[in-house]
This record gives structure tokens, sequence and C-alpha cells, in this order.
């Protein structure tokens, strides 16, 4: 029996981060040696995220208490109560370590991960390989897991269905390519290039099956534990990007290029264990028919170079200055892909500074997609949404309570249309699916567009806001600025920061800010974003989207002003004139 009141105030250590060497190697022996432990640990890690979101929520609710009486949801202290409950084992609410957490082949979590990770998914790894029974249900639409997000010259292999840039996948879809490449953006935010010839197989939301050919796989931390699985080893990724090459009769190759893997021989059966390997960056490894384990080999990125050329798109020939934080960067100048009436399939996230996730804009049907116009804002091409039907959607990105968007668009002379449709929205961070905000609790949806209401309606006004649900029947906006009327065919540079640290959410327009505003409710989510539209309501944007960057980060005064003259400057915009008492200023 595992003596857990000797246990527990170690992984409490280990939480806090005091944890000294010589426990660290007790608590790694024990996760290589005691199933039951391995599996309490791994409920106990499990709690700790929940009482962090508990927390969370309880912060919330005391803030809204400030400003409103009897807050709608569950009462403060009932949170209070459950997170104290859920706690008590533990003496610590911290739950994700450090960054260099994962250096070590020898450290603590290589041990958790091959004993927790692996144990937690086994179940469903090992259905991933069966044949799934035949059983007579009702008629269910297929549920959207991942979307093929880029095609190179593909050719599709004899007998195998030919696929579509934009289109979306569903459990069992096939991509087998005699040669060309294509890009999968799993909805978990996993991305997997493919070379021909290659065979491979969405099988789940976290989960691909590679049968031969040549893949790279880069995966972010929200998707830690991703899988793919071969016919001779199955692999579990923790956070990071690596090379497969799966050949004839068992033979593989396994090249980490970031972060670390774990893999291991099929189990036959659900409660078989094989041995587990973990292998770290800048490391090889080769499995062979007629050997169990792994032996090394030498790194070979150069095999993968055209996977990585993929994935970053065209280098453009001015950059920004800031690189940081950058979520999702669109340029209608890099990386549209058009269908043969020019209308947009994919606009591709650009892969800069710290981005290097490519949350691409899709659309799949043809009567919403909006038109690529070579010379439409100062000779440059634009992306041209008609105001009835057209818009975008990106692959689900994270984004954060702190915020910065900067883009560049004008309006086009059909927004003057005095019969047209009020409220039209450029930018929406709610769905698809779209979420309901029954209350304040819930993180908002950060919107900027001509304001929704009938009768705050003035056409070619931008009005920036994050909607935060209701309070009885009054709809709550954290962060809205109104503009003025900025006219038709008026190319613009729009920046809107919301600040929720520090409480304060700003607009500005070609460098002259329109007044500020309390920011108050978080936003921080991982969505699909819409351009061009509003998330349910029937609201288009009538114009043209020249440019889009999204920060998760409030940028600081300085580094809007650079961002802004960066853009001003691309598409020959003229900025307010130094003397205005708003404009945003180094």
């Amino acid at each position: 029996m595992t003596d857990y009141d000797r246990i527990a105030p170690l992984v409490s250590r280990y939480f806090d981060g005091l944890s000294t060497r010589e426990e660290l190697a007790e608590l790694e022996e024990r996760l290589l040696t005691d199933d039951e432990f391995a599996r309490q640990v791994s409920r106990w890690c499990l709690m700790h995220g929940h009482v962090a979101e508990l927390l969370t929520e309880s912060a919330l609710h005391q803030l809204m208490d400030q400003f409103k009486s009897s807050s709608p949801g569950a009462r403060a202290e009932i949170l209070n109560a459950a997170a104290a409950a859920a706690a008590k084992p533990l003496k610590s609410v911290r739950f994700l370590p450090s960054a260099g957490f994962f250096r070590s082949r020898i450290l603590w979590i290589g041990a958790l991960a091959a004993t927790v990770a692996l144990a937690a998914l086994a179940h469903v790894l090992w259905r991933s390989t069966q044949k799934a029974p035949q059983v007579a249900t009702a008629a269910k639409t297929p549920s959207r897991l991942a979307t093929l997000t880029q095609l190179t010259n593909a050719v599709w292999a004899p007998g195998a269905a030919p696929y579509h840039h934009g289109e979306q996948l569903v459990q069992g879809n096939r991509i087998a390519l005699q040669s060309g490449m294509a890009k999968i953006t799993f909805d978990c935010g996993a991305e997997i290039v493919l070379e021909g010839p290659c065979d491979f197989q969405v099988r789940d939301a976290m989960v691909g099956y590679l049968r031969s050919g040549k893949i790279t796989a880069d995966v972010p931390r929200r998707a830690f534990a991703f899988a793919i699985l071969s016919p001779a080893v199955d692999f579990v990724d923790l956070g990071t990007s690596f090379g497969l090459n799966i050949g004839a009769e068992g033979h593989a190759e396994l090249h980490v290029f970031r972060g670390e893997v774990l893999c291991s021989r099929p189990s036959p059966a659900e409660n078989v264990r094989n041995a587990v390997y973990h292998v770290t960056a800048n490391n090889a490894v080769e499995f062979r028919p007629a050997a169990d384990g792994p032996s090394d080999i030498a790194m070979n990125e150069r095999q993968f170079a055209d996977h990585f050329t993929l994935r970053r798109g065209t280098k453009l020939a001015a950059e920004p200055p800031l690189g940081n934080h950058l979520a999702l960067w669109l340029a209608a100048d890099s990386g549209v892909t058009t269908d043969a009436q020019k209308r947009v399939i994919a606009w591709q996230d650009i892969l800069y500074g710290d981005n290097q996730s490519g949350e691409d804009a899709i659309q799949v049907e043809e009567a919403a997609r909006p038109l690529l116009v070579p010379a439409a804002l100062a000779g440059m091409p634009a992306v041209r949404f008609d105001g009835n039907s057209d818009y975008l959607l990106t692959t689900p990105l994270a984004t954060t309570d702190d915020q910065t968007v900067a883009l560049v668009c004008q309006f086009s002379p059909s927004a003057a249309d005095k019969t047209r449709r009020w409220g039209g929205q450029l930018l929406n961070y709610d769905g698809p699916p779209s979420r309901y905000l029954s209350d304040t609790l819930e993180p908002g949806v950060l919107q900027i567009g001509e304001p929704l209401l009938e009768s705050e309606f003035r056409p070619t006004l931008f009005s920036a806001q994050v909607f935060a649900g209701f309070i009885g029947s009054a709809t709550v906006e954290s962060g809205r600025v109104d503009a003025v009327p900025v006219g038709i065919n008026t190319p613009i540079v729009l920046t809107y920061r919301y600040d929720l640290t520090h409480s304060r959410a700003a607009l500005a327009i070609n460098g002259k800010q329109f007044g500020e505003s309390r920011a108050f409710a978080p936003q921080a989510i991982t969505s699909r974003k819409i351009i061009g539209r509003h998330a349910w309501m029937q609201n288009y944007f009538h114009g043209d989207l020249a440019e889009l960057m999204i920060y998760n980060k409030a940028l600081s005064p300085r580094e809007m002003a650079e961002t802004t003259a960066y853009l001003a400057k691309k598409y020959s915009i003229v900025l307010t004139a130094a003397n205005d008492a708003h404009e945003v200023r180094p």
C-alpha cells in the first residue's frame, strides 16, 4: 500500500517549486514502480487545474460585486468553499511549471509523462487502433476535428479521395498523397505537414494515424499529449516540434526539433504496457522491425526543409517592428489562396517573432468567400467583403485578456447605402460555434465594427469593445470606445488596445486616439475568430481589409506608435499631425 501521507507533502513541494534533487528522485521512483500512485498524482494534477479555475471565478465574482449587487450565478462564498475543499490535499494552487521544466532527459516530467500522460491516453490510443463496432444509431453529423489548411502541388494516391484547400476534416478522413504537400491544422492547435507519398488518417481530436510517409508535427502547449500512431510505433508529444518518417515493415525514424516526445511499440491489448522511450530536443532515433527499442541516429533536419518552408509561408520585404506576443498576422500581399474567381479560400497566418503556430483564415463555402482585389487600397492588394455574405474564419486561436488589434482597411461605397443593414462587423472573437454569454463570469467577446444597435448606428463609424454578457436585461460592454465616421474609400490604420491588467481600453485611427474607457471583463479564450461579420447576427462588413495583426499583449504607447507607423508607411496613409493632442506618441 502506498504511504500517501509521506508522498503528498513531496508532491505539494513540487507544485511549489521547492523540491530537492533527492525528493524529485523519490517521486520519479514511485511513479515508475507504483501504478496506483501514478494514477493518484494524475488526479492531483487535474484537481490543481480545477482549483485554479474556481479561484479565478471567485476573484471575478468579487470584482463584479464592487459595482453590482446580487451578481448572477454561483455566489462568491460557494466558490470559495468549493475551492478550499478541493485544495485540501495540497498547499499551493500554482499549477504550471517554469519554462525550464522540460530541459533534462532525467527530470521528473519524463517519468510523470511516461506514467501519467501515457496511462491517461492508453485507453483512447488503444481504441483508436481497433475496428469500431457497427452499431445502429441515429444519423449524426460528424464533428469537425481538423482543417486542410494548405495544399501544394498535391497529387492524390490512386483510389484515394481528393480534398480541397480549406476542407473540414472529421473522424476517419484519410489524406493519401502520391506527391506534393499538405498541411492539416487540428482544432486542438496541432499542425501536421505531409509530404507525398504519404498516407495519414484523422483518428480523433488529439490523435492521428500515419500509415506511411514523412510528416512534421508542430504542437503547442495547449495540445499537450497529442499523439501520432503508426503501424510499428506510437508517439505522444509533450508540446513540441518533430519529424517522422514511417517506412515499410515497421521501420520508423523520429527527429525531435524542439521539446520532447514519448514513443513505444503499440500494445496488443488495453491492459498491456510496453516500454516507453523518452526523446528530447536535437536527438533522433530509429526503430527497426527486428528490435524492440530504438537506436540513436544522426539528426537530419534537411529532409524536412520543405515542410518548414510550407509552414512559414512567404517572407515579406518589410517586417513589423514588433514580433513578441504576435498571435495572428494576415497581410493581403502574402499567402492568400483563391479559387478560379479570385475569391479567397484561405489567408495564411504569417509566422513571425514568437508566432509559431499558423491559425489561417479560411472560407469553405463558395458563396461566402470574399474577393482578393490586386490594387484595392493605395495600390496594394486587399480582401474585399461585400457586406452581404462574405466572411472568413480562423482555425482555433488562443487569445489573452490583454489584447492589441492593429489593422488597415477602408469602407466601400455600399457602406453609405441607406437601405443596408446597420452594424457591419469587421472582427469578432466568438466562434463558431457561437457562445451565448449569460453573465459576466464568462470570457467576453472582443469585437470591432460599426455599432450593433440601430439607434446608435452611423455609417462608417468604428466602435470597439468587449461584450461581457448581461446584468439582468442590460448589456455589459467593457472597454467600449467609439470613433467618428471615416467615410468611404478612405484607407485607415485602426488600433484597439484592451488592457485588462491596467483596466483601460483605447481606440485610435491614424494615430489619433478617440478616448479611453474602463476595461473590467476578462476575454482570454481559444476560439475561431470571425473576419467580416458578427458571430450570429447577419451584420457584415462593407469594405476592404489589407492587413490584420493581433497581439496577445496590451502594447505600450511606443509600441503602438511604431506599429501604426509601419502600417501607415506600407499603405501610404498620412497620420494625424504632430500637434494633435490625441496623437499616439512614442
